[in-house]
């Protein structure tokens, strides 16, 4: 009999040796992984990391803390990244981690700190302030490395390393363009100017074709085509400047999910799911990936809930008519996703908070599901 996803999922983790030592839990950091199935969050103790739906711990170690921990799809496969003075756990200390053995696989030094890591299946991208390192995860061998200034880590990775096998990333703070790198040539191969002020958000697309940005001042979200840099879409998120604190693709690349500190998720179109669900039936994969997409005649927010300061009770939904009972105060710092298998979109916040949304495509409707903290999950 065909294993669920889920048990899949589970097999690739082995039940840590180290043990919870109880306490609410500090994030240092969280981020979905490849098809956001999964979330992997860096706490003052170590890392935790949590299946989606159902919403389930699944592998964590009380290593000291952790500053970045990026997955390799849902392989057994962490990149980490310490802090704190010991060297063992130094922002300048890379370790690939096998969660089925439980233990360091390969550890590499840097000059200076690690700001951000980008995995799939071939490459391990190491961001540090003026320089991205590329190595192979065969072996960890370094492939090249790319001059920077002062990024930030504004990096996007193709989840495909065979086909559109792009890096994109920001090569200055005080620039609103893009640098597009191909992994399999090992050279640049465009430069995409996005934006007259400089860029602040990047999320890429599922199938390496596509890439969004925002803008320091938050209330443009433009998407492009990789790596020619075609314009496709132009989103409004609001005409008061904001601070966008993440972009996200769906699996299908028909939506479009930003969050921001205004307490927003806007759910952008780019895609009709019944033309791409045809479409996918019709053609094979590579072609899929190849397809430059063609805008919908008025792209807008296909729907938006507003969460306010002052309550937890009341959704504002723009162009659309949307009303949430009870819905969940998300106006802190927060990463969002979505599963088109089972429309859901998720939101992680830096204080440990998980929430379930579920979409109806058909009536444009999102109502709450459920809320979970990381806290309820020590052993």
């Amino acid at each position: 009999m065909e294993p669920s996803p889920q048990s899949t999922v589970k097999d690739n983790f082995a039940s840590s040796r180290f043990s919870s030592s109880g306490g609410k839990e500090t994030v240092l950091y969280y981020s979905f992984n490849q098809d956001n199935t999964c979330l992997a969050v860096g706490t003052k103790r170590g890392f935790r990391i949590y299946q989606c739906h159902p919403f389930d711990i699944i592998s964590w170690a009380d290593i000291g803390p952790v500053s970045i921990v990026e997955m390799q799809y849902t392989s057994n496969i962490l990149a980490l990244v310490g802090l704190g003075d010991n060297p063992q756990f130094s922002q300048r200390r890379l370790t690939i981690w096998d969660t089925k053995i439980m233990g360091a696989t390969c550890e590499i030094s840097f000059n200076s700190k690690l700001v951000k890591l980008k995995l799939n299946q071939e490459l391990i991208f190491c961001a540090t302030k003026d320089r991205i390192f590329i190595y192979n995860l065969d072996g960890m061998r370094i492939q090249d490395k790319l001059d920077v200034n002062d990024h930030l880590g504004r990096i996007v990775l193709s989840p495909n390393a065979t086909f559109n096998p792009y890096l994109v990333y920001s090569q200055s703070l005080k620039e609103g363009t893009l640098e597009v790198y191909d992994t399999s040539t090992q050279r640049k191969v465009a430069t995409i100017k996005c934006h007259r002020t400089p860029i602040l958000k990047i999320g890429m697309g599922p199938f390496g074709n596509t890439v969004a940005t925002c803008s320091t001042q938050g209330t443009m979200i433009r998407v492009f085509s990789i790596p020619n840099g075609d314009k496709l879409y132009t989103f409004t998120r609001g005409i008061k400047n904001t601070t966008q604190y993440y972009l996200n693709f769906s699996n299908d690349n028909c939506f479009l999910l930003s969050s921001s500190d205004s307490g927003t998720i806007h759910v952008f179109q780019m895609e009709d799911p019944k033309r791409m669900s045809t479409t996918q039936n019709k053609v094979d994969k590579k072609s899929i990936i190849d397809e430059t997409r063609q805008p919908l005649q008025r792209p807008s927010s296909w729907f938006t809930f507003l969460v306010p300061k002052a309550c937890d009770d009341f959704v504002h939904a723009e162009k659309s008519a949307l009303s949430l009972n009870h819905a969940p105060l998300i106006q802190r710092s927060n990463i969002v996703a979505t599963n088109y298998l089972n429309n859901f979109i998720y939101a992680f916040t830096q204080e440990g908070e998980f929430f379930e949304f579920e979409m109806d495509l058909e009536k444009k409707v999102i109502k709450f599901s459920q809320k979970k903290h990381i806290d309820e999950f020590q052993n």
